[in-house]
Order: C-alpha cells, then structure tokens, then sequence
C-alpha cells in the first residue's frame, strides 16, 4: 500500500485492501470475488476504485442505493 499524502492513485490492489483491513491475502481474495463492490480485472490484476471500496466500507455503496429504490 502506498500510504502517502501525495498518493495520487485512484485504485486500491487486493494487497492494499489486505494490508488496510488486516487480513489475509485469502480473504482479500474472497473479498473482491464476492460482488460486494465493482473490481476490474486487468489481466491478472484485480483493482477497486477508492471511491467504491471507500463508500461500501462505510456502507454507503451503490449497490444498496440502487436497491433501496428498486424495494420502494
């Protein structure tokens, strides 16, 4: 994880949700895989805009939005 000021990037790696939330690289794994949030596959790698990981961590995803308006 690139733990900067300055950081400029607007994705997180499956390392860097990892090694934020304090769990395994398994996890981390099932994490992304699990359709929780929007990850793009780039190859091999696995990215997660800040913003979506962000908002879904503190439970404020999309997802949810668009399912609360699909319920009322």
């Amino acid at each position: 994880m690139h733990d900067s000021n300055n950081d400029t990037r607007i994705v997180y790696t499956v390392d860097d949700i990892k090694n934020m939330l304090g769990i395994g690289k398994n996890q981390a794994y099932a994490l992304a895989n699990s359709g929780e949030f929007h990850v793009c596959h780039i190859g091999k790698k696995i990215v997660i805009s800040k913003v979506v990981f962000n908002n879904w961590l503190v439970g404020n995803s999309t997802k949810d939005k668009i399912q609360d308006k699909i319920l009322s």
